[in-house]
């Protein structure tokens, strides 16, 4: 038997109007436990986003039965859909918060000059 669990932050835009921040920090927590004899696994996710939920119902269903002597890949698929899908918008988040800055900098620098 092995179990294993995890937090994971990621950010999302919270759709809020009036606010200068866009982007809410949202956190995600999974745990897992898998029979090493039989392979078969168990699963808790908490508080996931929908396209996250929505997508490992899709590969659930999907997913193909192993046959005899061969192991799921279900499980590492499950794992790399939760992190695909919790990192997707770190990179437009930090470019939010890149520009942010650079109006700070330019303000501050019209406000010494």
């Amino acid at each position: 038997m092995a179990e294993f669990a995890y937090n994971v932050r990621y950010v999302a835009l919270h759709g809020r109007q009036n606010l200068s921040n866009l982007w809410s920090l949202r956190h995600a927590a999974i745990y897992e436990r898998i029979n090493l004899h039989d392979f078969t696994s168990h699963r808790i996710l908490l508080q996931m986003p929908k396209s996250v939920k929505s997508k490992l119902s899709h590969a659930a269903t999907e997913h193909r039965v192993p046959q005899a002597g061969q192991r799921s890949t279900i499980d590492l698929e499950c794992q790399i859909l939760v992190l695909f899908f919790t990192v997707k918008d770190w990179r437009w988040y930090l470019s939010f918060l890149e520009t942010k800055l650079q109006e700070l900098v330019s303000l501050l620098l019209l406000t010494h000059t």
